[in-house]
């Protein structure tokens, strides 16, 4: 069925339903029918528009909620591809049913989504506290040392082993960061 813009479909409904008016209208006047005869013709008549809209609307709404339904039969879920029958919509139902798994899914996949933004903003604000830790600590050491704690030999010394410690929790840290992405790149 060529699918027409929804006011052109009315239009078209309408034009049918008016020349079937007109039609059964004509045979009435013209023919001296009994009056059972006369009932029957029109309820056969709304019988028959009652049905030609029917087919009309199904065909119409089909047409347009197929590609609709092809975008969620053709997008993967979770990632992976899965096969579906290709088989025609028939009932709006079953589209309904399917919209409702894909939104429920897709809703599932943003809510996953945004649960690991969140993990990754909190891990990359406590590895930045982290590493801050250390650097403070070795920025300390060295302006102590700076200021005439290098002429000193004790603290000289204390604060060169604390500060070759904080070099080494960096590098700790910056390891661990390293085995991190390495199992994420699998």
């Amino acid at each position: 069925m060529k699918i027409y813009p929804t006011k052109r479909l009315a239009f078209y409904v309408t034009v049918l339903i008016a020349v079937l008016c007109l039609c059964e209208a004509f045979v009435l006047l013209v023919f001296k029918l009994p009056v059972w005869v006369k009932l029957t013709m029109i309820a056969l008549l709304l019988v028959v528009v009652y049905y030609l809209t029917i087919q009309l609307l199904t065909r119409y709404i089909n047409d347009k909620i197929e590609p609709i339904y092809k975008v969620i039969r053709e997008t993967p879920l979770q990632g992976k591809a899965t096969k579906i029958n290709n088989q025609p919509v028939n009932e709006i139902a079953d589209v309904h049913k399917e919209v409702e798994q894909w939104a429920k899914n897709q809703t599932q996949e943003i809510t996953r989504l945004k649960d690991l933004e969140r993990y990754r903003k909190e891990f990359v604000g406590n590895v930045s506290h982290e590493l801050k830790t250390p650097i403070f600590n070795i920025q300390g050491y060295i302006l102590t040392l700076l200021e005439g704690g290098l002429d000193d030999p004790k603290i000289n010394m204390l604060y060169l082993k604390r500060t070759e410690k904080s070099i080494d929790r960096m590098i700790s840290i910056v390891e661990d960061l390293e085995s991190i992405n390495k199992l994420e790149s699998g």
